[in-house]
């Protein structure tokens, strides 16, 4: 039997053109469960599995919680409120002692009243105690041995002001360095205990949430592992039963399009999807032979017309493919440029947060260390309240930046990603689009201005209406100016770019000017056509201003013109209707000379 490698043109005699060809059926898969039901399956299984442990996990977590704020709200305070009263009882030992050297009445008045002060201090103290501290039945022991040891040191404090108005010093020192510090001494001694109770709980919820935060690191990891090995398995079966099939498949599939259908077809036993795949391509394999006994017959005349036309339909959608591949190529690097904006513009305060918050956790560990230690101190306290509200004032303000930015890239990402139609201020479009062109501005070889009058209101789409600013804009870059220029010389340079806009009861004209090199007719009639650059390998893709014509065209409802002679820079007019169409119209076709033949002065007065 002849066989052909290529297609030919089809015989009169042979093969009736009016007449449909059969519908094949496909064979129904009985027994066993399908490739679909088995997956559903096997992922429904690992998404149980995942769920339950992230739900443990949660669990877990939430004892963590519940562990750190019995620390926070009541260990944290009750030491603090005991360090306030350690610090207070000091104090008041020494205004005791500044009392047995006072020299004269004058200042013997000061230091009793000194006195009176810092026996006040120790009383707010123990106030705030009782009123922060959560009490129990250990909470109220201490207390009261505190309250009998400061009410038997009152009394001696009594008699020791008595003793030195009396001028009787040496029983006063007497009694100072006696029974009055007994008292003091039991009075600090109470405290300290409730400060030693309260740290070791401290320590010991510290230690119950170390455990569990240990257990739940197993658990994930546990998990992990499951999951990875699960995967894996899942992974090798989906080879083992899809992938490598279908491959055979496909390498029969090529056989059989060469003409050797003698070549084996795997898969003819199973009851599944692939078993009918198999069987669907048996049919196709006795079809083409079929159809190759009847090709043999075809002259060499219709051979060649055929394979002409096949070859050049072909080549005409493969070139179509192409166009548009690179089309969405163009959107996604105008995406991640506007990325790369986003990452560099938050990098600032971000790094200024993280800065921050580096510097209040060191100082919260030496806070924390004085504390287990009992050094702590009134200038340690008042250290670590101003390093705590300047890093908090930093970590707001700069958070608070970042946030803005985000949300302010946000808007933008949202309308060039999702085309979506709504109301916009013109002048705030323009200064989003600019602002996502940060980074490359100010590296570019000219200056940006824009004078777009407020209260321009368009219901229209600002995602194309951004992307046409950003292609005119990087297109200026690219051609208009000598990339040479560093950002730095720009000024001297002269280059600019500015954006002006005006309106109409129904249109807005917005133009997009510099003052670079201009192009020359030739260039500018062939400005929209797809593939064409002057910059072809130097970074220019031939599709920015086609891309730009198509949406102004099209999406958009308007119309552009391009103003431009060589050493005059260019101007690029768009007139867009405030309310775009409800249907985007289609893409009205390049005419011959879609740009009005105008020539116009530079910007600023100087060539480009």
């Amino acid at each position: 039997m002849a066989q052909s490698y290529g297609p030919r043109s089809p015989s009169l005699e042979t093969v009736d053109f009016g007449t449909r060809s059969p519908t094949v059926a496909m064979p129904r898969t009985t027994g066993g469960l399908s490739l679909g039901v088995r997956l559903l399956l096997a992922f429904g299984l690992l998404t149980l599995g995942l769920v339950l442990v992230g739900l443990l996990a949660i669990d877990r977590l939430g004892a963590l919680n519940d562990k750190a704020a019995v620390i926070r709200d009541n260990w944290l305070p009750s030491t603090a409120v005991n360090g306030q009263m350690i610090a207070a009882i000091k104090s008041n030992r020494l205004a005791e002692a500044r009392l047995l050297f006072s020299a004269d009445d004058d200042s013997l008045a000061r230091d009793l009243e000194t006195l009176s002060r810092r026996n006040q201090e120790v009383e707010i103290a123990r106030r705030d105690y009782q009123q922060y501290v959560v009490m129990n039945t250990e909470d109220e022991q201490r207390v009261n041995a505190f309250d009998q040891a400061w009410a038997t040191g009152q009394q001696y404090e009594i008699r020791l002001r008595d003793l030195v108005k009396a001028h009787n010093r040496d029983e006063a020192i007497a009694l100072y360095n006696g029974p009055l510090r007994d008292a003091n001494n039991q009075a600090t001694d109470a405290v300290l205990r409730d400060l030693a109770f309260n740290v070791n709980q401290g320590r010991a919820t510290a230690r119950e949430g170390a455990a569990i935060f240990s257990s739940t690191r197993l658990l994930l990891l546990s998990a992990m592992l499951a999951a990875l090995a699960a995967g894996v398995a899942l992974a090798i079966l989906t080879i083992r039963t899809i992938a490598a099939p279908i491959r055979a498949m496909t390498e029969a599939t090529a056989a059989f399009a060469h003409g050797h259908y003698d070549h084996p077809l795997p898969g003819d036993g199973r009851r599944d999807e692939i078993g009918g795949l198999a069987a669907a391509l048996a049919v196709l394999r006795d079809k083409s032979a079929e159809r190759d006994r009847l090709m043999a017959m075809r002259t060499d005349e219709a051979q060649s017309l055929s394979a002409a036309k096949t070859e050049a339909e072909t080549n005409l959608a493969a070139l179509r493919q192409l166009q548009d591949q690179l089309v969405e190529s163009e959107k996604l690097a105008a995406l991640g440029a506007l990325v790369a904006g986003v990452a560099h513009e938050v990098n600032s305060p971000l790094g200024v947060a993280v800065s921050a918050s580096s510097t209040l956790a060191l100082e919260t560990k030496r806070f924390l260390a004085d504390i287990e230690a009992g050094q702590l101190r009134q200038s340690t306290v008042d250290r670590f309240a101003r390093v705590a509200r300047d890093s908090t004032d930093l970590l707001e303000r700069n958070l608070d930046r970042a946030t803005t930015l985000v949300q302010h890239f946000k808007q933008v990402a949202v309308d060039r990603t999702s085309s979506q139609r709504r109301t916009f201020d013109l002048g705030e479009m323009v200064a989003d689009t600019l602002t996502t062109l940060g980074p490359m501005l100010r590296r570019a070889p000219f200056r940006m201005e824009s004078t777009i009058p407020e209260g321009i209101e368009m219901d229209s789409y600002p995602g194309p209406l951004g992307q046409v600013l950003t292609n005119l804009i990087q297109n200026a870059e690219l051609h208009a100016f000598d990339a040479a220029v560093s950002a730095r010389d720009r000024h001297a340079a002269g280059g600019m770019v500015r954006i002006e806009a005006s309106r109409n009861a129904r249109e807005v004209t917005l133009c997009v000017q510099d003052n670079g090199a201009g192009m020359d007719e030739d260039v500018r009639r062939r400005l929209f056509e797809p593939f064409f650059t002057t910059k072809m390998g130097q970074g220019g893709s031939g599709l920015g201003m086609h891309i730009v014509y198509n949406i102004v065209t099209g999406i958009l409802g308007g119309a552009i013109a391009v103003a431009s002679s060589p050493g005059q820079g260019t101007s690029v007019t768009l007139t867009l209707p405030l309310v775009a169409p409800k249907t985007s119209p289609a893409v009205r076709p390049l005419p011959e000379s879609p740009i009005p033949v105008a020539a116009r002065e530079p910007v600023d007065g100087k060539p480009g």
